[in-house]
């Protein structure tokens, strides 16, 4: 997404707290330009070259124990004119959640990833 975005834009940077995610990101893209990636946590880590004209959050809100408190920060890393996007997150109601929980942790544990799933809110 972050490559695409680079591409119509002709700027984008990808923040994520894992660096290996931002390490396949740039192999895999490294011929696009404009394209950066930085390793932080957004509520931690000062933010470069920001207040962006867009904030993306796909496929991500999931892994923050609170949806309000993610869409605040996001809108502080935005311009005035700006936008921030939420996309591709389950949201599960109250009763879908203890199943969903059994598929991370069993998710988690196909992969050989241990404690991996206390990072994963539902």
């Amino acid at each position: 997404m972050t490559a695409r975005l680079a591409r119509r834009f002709e700027a984008a940077l990808g923040v994520d707290v894992v660096p290996s995610e931002l390490e396949r990101g740039a192999e895999a893209f490294a011929d696009v330009m404009g394209l950066e990636f930085a390793v932080a946590d957004i509520f931690e880590d000062e933010i470069p070259s920001g207040p962006f004209g867009l904030v993306l959050a796909a496929s991500s809100a999931q892994y923050f124990p609170s949806l309000r408190g993610l869409v605040e920060r996001l809108l502080a890393l935005v311009r005035d004119d700006g936008w921030v996007v939420v996309m591709d997150t389950p949201l599960y109601r109250r009763e879908e959640i203890p199943a969903a929980a059994e598929r991370t942790r069993d998710y988690y544990r196909q992969l050989g990833v241990s404690g991996a799933e206390g990072a994963y809110h539902h």
